[in-house]
C-alpha cells in the first residue's frame, strides 16, 4: 500500500512539472494527490475506521455543498458552471468535489494528529485541537484554491469580496465545515496505526498539492 502512496505522489510531481511545457488535464493536476491519500488512509487506518473516515467526510462535503448551493450556507451563495469544467467532469460535479476534498483533508488531518502529539497537548483535548488545526490547513489550501479556480471561471459567487473577488463568509464555511467534518471523523477514529514514514508522507502529499497549484498560478497569469 506505501507503494500506491509512493506512485501517487510521483503522479503529483510530474503533473506539476508538465504545467511549465503543456496544458495539464484537470483530472491529472489532482489524481496523484486522491491516489496517495486513499492508499496513505488504508495504509494507516483498520478498514473499518478507514471506511468511517470517508464516509465522514464525503457526507459533510456533499451536504456543505448542497446547503451553499441552495440556500446560501453562512449567508452567501455560489453556483457552478458546468460549461467551465472538463466535459467528462461537467454531469456528475456533486461527486467529484467531496473527493477533492478528502484528497486534502486525510493530509491536513494527519499533519494536524502529528502537530499534536510535538506539542503534548492530552489525548483528551486532541478531539478539539483537531478539528481546529485540519481547518486551519485546509482554509490555508483554498486561500490558493478558490482564486485560481474563480478566474476560471469553475464557478461564481452570487455576492463579490474582499480576497481577490471571493466574500469573507466563504472562509468562515470552510472553516466551520471541516471543524465539524473532523470532530465526526474523531469521534470513532481518535489516532492512526503507528506506521514509518505516515507523517512525511502526508506532507508530502499536502506540500505537492500546494506547490501544484503555486505552479498553475504562475504558468497561467505571471509567466
Amino acid at each position: 500500500m506505501l507503494m500506491l502512496v509512493q506512485f501517487g505522489v510521483l503522479i503529483q510531481a510530474l503533473a506539476s512539472l508538465a504545467l511549465f511545457f503543456i496544458k495539464v488535464p484537470f483530472i491529472l493536476k489532482y489524481l496523484g494527490t486522491l491516489i496517495g491519500s486513499l492508499a496513505l488512509l488504508f495504509y494507516l487506518l483498520p478498514l473499518r475506521n478507514a471506511l468511517w473516515f470517508l464516509a465522514c467526510t464525503l457526507f459533510w462535503t456533499a451536504a456543505g455543498e448542497f446547503l451553499g448551493q441552495k440556500y446560501g450556507l453562512f449567508f452567501v451563495k455560489y453556483h457552478y458552471v458546468p460549461e467551465a469544467w472538463p466535459s467528462e467532469l461537467s454531469t456528475i460535479l456533486s461527486l467529484v468535489v467531496p473527493w477533492i476534498w478528502f484528497m486534502m483533508l486525510l493530509p491536513s488531518w494527519l499533519i494536524s494528529k502529528s502537530l499534536i502529539t510535538k506539542l503534548g497537548i492530552e489525548s483528551s483535548r486532541a478531539r478539539v485541537y483537531a478539528p481546529l488545526f485540519t481547518a486551519a490547513l485546509m482554509v490555508l489550501w483554498d486561500l490558493i484554491l478558490d482564486p485560481l479556480q474563480v478566474s476560471r471561471g469553475l464557478w461564481v459567487w452570487d455576492k463579490t469580496g474582499p480576497y481577490f473577488g471571493i466574500p469573507w463568509e466563504n472562509f468562515l464555511s470552510w472553516f466551520l465545515g471541516v471543524g465539524i467534518t473532523v470532530y465526526c471523523i474523531e469521534w470513532k477514529v481518535t489516532r492512526t496505526n503507528e506506521k514509518p514514514a505516515s507523517g512525511y508522507w502526508a506532507k508530502i502529499l499536502y506540500s505537492g498539492m500546494m506547490i501544484n497549484m503555486v505552479i498553475d498560478i504562475y504558468v497561467a497569469y505571471l509567466r
